[in-house]
């Protein structure tokens, strides 16, 4: 199943169970080299009921957390990773996580 995104093509070519390593690989066109998390504003790990969450937030662009910490939860798409495969993305999808397993991802209350 594709993911629709609003007009973003790295954001269009993700699936749901593509691999954590290939997402980064399909989220890093365009990124500058050298960079190990291109296009994302920053990522957060959770363990919860036997499985591991990772939370990237992605950033069309390539701001970091530790440089530009203004950027609103408007301007980023929360990418869901669980177990090493991609569960889906957008804030539906993340705000669908944090009422199931309290992974809060928003900066302000929704």
């Amino acid at each position: 199943m594709l993911l629709a995104a609003c007009g973003d093509s790295r954001l269009r070519n993700l699936e749901v169970g593509i691999e954590k390593d290939s997402l980064i690989k399909l989220l890093s066109e365009g990124a500058p080299a050298g960079d190990s998390l291109p296009n994302l504003y920053k990522h957060e790990q959770y363990f919860v009921d036997g499985k591991t969450f990772d939370i990237y937030m992605y950033d069309a662009k390539n701001r970091k957390a530790w440089l530009d910490p203004l950027v609103t939860d408007e301007e980023l798409t929360p990418l869901v990773v669980v177990d090493g495969k991609l569960a889906g993305t957008g804030w539906n999808h993340m705000d669908g996580v944090t009422d199931q397993y309290r992974i809060e991802a928003r900066r302000a209350p929704k």
